[in-house]
């Protein structure tokens, strides 16, 4: 995306592309580490419950942290200044946020524009209009902006109007002579309501009343809604390598593994105190007949096998999350000939199962996983930086279609400071999002 231009703003009509709904789930952990076990949803718990066993550095010295019961070596000071980063890491992702401006490049036969990189993004933007380490406002793809005279130069290629979402302004990823432009950057001067004296790293997204481009769960994928998703089941939502560039290190010295991001749709299944639920990306559903996935469900008689396993597991909570892929979804860019449901999350106790773990309990219940296509340690040393994984993520699906992309996850669950929840982050194919247009 450029910056206004009455020379360029016509390029707007450039071949664009739909990303993959994302939204680095600063938040998704909400219910995993902070409200799973408050007595009243929505309050959040003193102690960060259900979760794993993190490492936490203090003062040079590293401890185990005990997330179910709040326990830890640690003073009780640096405990709870933990855990209050950690809620508010979780809260919210910055759809659009103050970021320096590290590098710009000429875009070769371009008199006009140039490129400006920022975080782990690369733009699009007027020639001589940024310098290197100036300061910027930076909107994310999938960012949804509301009708004003600062973005009216989008109207011709980004104007939406949604029931869902009302008027505005989608952001999506584009290409200008021949260069990937993901995002939109505007100097910080060009809004009033921003503070002179704002930081670099501020969040301005309620500032500019800036939100996440939503679609609207369709009765292919969803069926007769009857809640929000229950406290057992997290938004499946991962945090893009672009985003947060600074994941690549965490997984120094760390066995990973890589899975193939499968193009459908995020749908759950999961056991606990109030019963067996069933949901999509962000609501549960009724079993009434009109929902695709869940007639899957009962086709395979999920209830009935995650209620026997959670039983002889002895869980209170058992939960299992995957892609959901079928005729009439995405476009069914697998090209598949049945629905199919790819398990990607297995959590037990309101903690992620690891590799091995996911893949003995999937095999238990006669669940199909994600494809995984590599394991290895040591993440940085192969793949050192975005331009690297990006270049990974590209490839096919086996029978047609350019893939979406990967997802990378330590085998076993670590916790990542840098997102508030468990180290995972997804790389989605700019190839993917250049062609699957919408």
């Amino acid at each position: 995306m450029i910056v206004p231009s009455s020379e360029i703003v016509n390029m707007f009509s450039f071949t664009s592309a739909e990303p993959v709904p994302v939204a680095p789930p600063h938040y998704v952990s909400v219910a995993q580490l902070v409200e799973r076990r408050s007595e009243e949803p929505g309050v959040a718990s003193p102690i960060l419950a259900g979760g794993t066993n993190y490492s936490v550095s203090s003062n040079g010295r590293t401890s185990v942290f005990d997330p179910d019961n709040g326990s830890s070596i640690l003073s009780a000071e640096t405990t709870q200044s933990i855990i209050k980063q950690k809620e508010m890491i979780i809260m919210s992702r910055k759809l659009a946020s103050i970021q320096r401006i590290w590098k710009i490049e000429p875009i070769e036969g371009a008199d006009r524009i140039e490129l400006a990189f920022v975080l782990g993004w690369q733009c699009v933007v007027n020639k001589g209009q940024f310098k290197p380490m100036d300061p910027a406002v930076y909107f994310e793809i999938d960012s949804f902006l509301p009708i004003r005279p600062e973005y009216e130069f989008m109207r011709a290629s980004s104007y939406k109007n949604t029931e869902l979402m009302g008027e505005g302004f989608r952001l999506k990823t584009q290409k200008f002579r021949g260069q990937i432009s993901q995002g939109l950057l505007l100097p910080v001067s060009t809004f009033s309501e921003i503070p002179h004296d704002i930081e670099v790293g501020a969040d301005v997204t309620e500032i500019l009343n800036v939100r996440k481009w939503e679609i609207e769960e369709r009765a292919t994928t969803g069926g007769t809604v009857i809640g929000n998703l229950p406290r057992s089941i997290p938004h499946t939502d991962e945090t893009r390598v672009q985003a947060s560039p600074e994941l690549i290190k965490e997984f120094a010295g760390l066995k990973y593994y890589i899975s193939t991001k499968m193009d459908g749709s995020s749908h759950s299944v999961s056991i606990d105190e109030n019963g067996f639920h069933v949901a999509g990306h962000n609501y549960e559903y009724k079993d009434d007949g009109s929902s695709d996935f869940y007639k899957l469900v009962n086709e395979h008689s999920y209830k009935e096998k995650l209620k026997a396993f959670a039983e002889k597991e002895g869980l209170n909570e058992f939960t299992v999350q995957g892609e959901f892929c079928a005729p009439g979804i995405q476009q069914n860019r697998l090209k598949l000939q049945r629905p199919e449901w790819y398990v990607f999350t297995v959590m037990e106790n309101g903690k992620r199962a690891g590799l091995d773990r996911m893949l003995e309990i999937c095999k238990e219940l006669e669940l199909t996983t994600v494809p995984i296509e590599e394991i290895d340690t040591d993440l940085p040393d192969k793949y050192p930086t975005v331009e690297a994984l990006l270049e990974r993520a590209d490839g096919n699906y086996p029978n047609g279609g350019k893939k979406e992309g990967i997802v990378i996850r330590p085998t076993e669950p670590v916790f990542s400071s840098t997102i508030g929840a468990e180290l995972s982050m997804k790389v989605v194919s700019n190839k993917y999002l250049l062609k699957n247009n919408s």
